[in-house]
């Protein structure tokens, strides 16, 4: 069965079967977390760089060691993100993943990378990378916000707790501030960068390197700037090129997930942006291309409303959540946008009905 809403939906103690990891496989049809190599290359390359063979690390973590011949093929990112994490331990160095980011080209990223620097806008830049971030890998959101000038870029990764996410985490926020800085400039720099994990040794580098304060062991991992920034327009693109961009990185989703109906894509946006801690209706709108007005009437002529289908979409990840991480009511509870354990025990009693 299809989930394209990249949520784990299996009894986490059965072995799931993984279909053939292969150039033509949609990653939105994934029921385990996985991603692209063109990530996992980078990883490759700092091995080849340290004058490294990368090929008896992969096979240690379970990886294809000739998986470097075929950028679109697929790897679990269980086994991505271990990998990481040994590379970082080998080489001596916890920014390993912050200093790859902040390297990356868009080039190295491929079609999604490329279509981040060929949007006309900041804006439509990050709402598109967040959109079709299914093309690199599954399990995961990338949500923007903004509210009193201020905006905020949201990664999340929905995966196992245990499992080892700060080296990935700390690429991807700073592949994005490379990305901003390729179309804002090199002395662009946010006002704040949170991560949840803890800092380590290498954490005044990473605040000097990036040029604003940061904080651990934070709610979210994120990027706050100056909303002004989001309405940057380039004053030359192609539409053309934009278009083929889009349908490449379309069929690297999947035609189901990029042709879904619109009930299927609301509630995808609503999941995202519950794992980002902003259910709102104004973030979903956000996230849709749309005003929230519209969302609404869009969904009346549906015959549903934005409040019914939170409650759905909150059911569902509690159920995943409880059974998967074992989190108590009031971790459970922040996880999927309620402000308590009191509120999360009023909606049992609703769904029980």
């Amino acid at each position: 069965m299809r989930h394209s809403s990249g949520i784990l939906r299996q009894d986490p103690r059965k072995e799931i079967a993984m279909p053939p990891l292969t150039k033509y496989f949609e990653i939105a049809s994934s029921p385990v977390p996985v991603m692209r190599t063109s990530i996992l290359m980078l990883i490759i390359n700092a091995l080849r760089d340290a004058g490294i063979d990368p090929r008896e690390l992969l096979a240690r973590n379970g990886i294809d060691p000739d998986i470097a011949k075929e950028s679109y093929s697929v790897v679990e990112m269980e086994r991505y993100l271990n990998l990481f994490e040994e590379v970082s331990a080998l080489e001596g160095n916890k920014a390993l993943g912050f200093e790859l980011g902040l390297t990356c080209t868009p080039g190295q990223i491929g079609p999604l990378g490329l279509l981040f620097q060929a949007l006309p806008t900041l804006r439509k830049a990050v709402l598109a990378f967040g959109n079709y971030l299914f093309a690199v890998q599954s399990h995961s959101s990338l949500t923007l916000n903004s509210d009193n000038d201020i905006a905020e870029i949201i990664y999340s990764l929905d995966v196992p707790q245990h499992w080892p996410c700060q080296q990935d985490v700390e690429l991807t926020l700073a592949l994005l501030i490379n990305l901003i800085r390729e179309r804002l400039g090199s002395q662009w720099h946010p006002i704040q960068v949170d991560f949840m994990h803890a800092p380590g040794k290498k954490a005044a580098m990473i605040r000097r390197r990036i040029g604003c304060p940061i904080f651990y062991r934070q709610p979210h991992n994120r990027i706050l700037f100056d909303e002004q920034d989001l309405d940057d327009r380039r004053t030359m693109t192609d539409p053309d090129l934009i278009r083929i961009l889009e349908r490449h990185v379309c069929d690297l989703i999947g035609e189901e997930y990029a042709a879904q109906p619109f009930i299927s894509t609301v509630m995808l946006a609503i999941r995202r942006c519950i794992l980002a801690g902003n259910p709102s209706l104004a973030s979903v709108a956000r996230a849709l291309y749309t005003s929230p007005r519209t969302l609404q009437r869009l969904l009346a002529r549906e015959n549903t409303t934005f409040r019914s289908m939170l409650d759905a979409s909150r059911k569902e990840l509690a159920n995943i959540f409880e059974q998967r991480d074992g989190l108590n009511r009031d971790t459970l509870a922040y996880r999927i946008g309620y402000s308590d354990g009191s509120s999360l025990s009023r909606s049992r009693k609703r769904w029980k009905k």
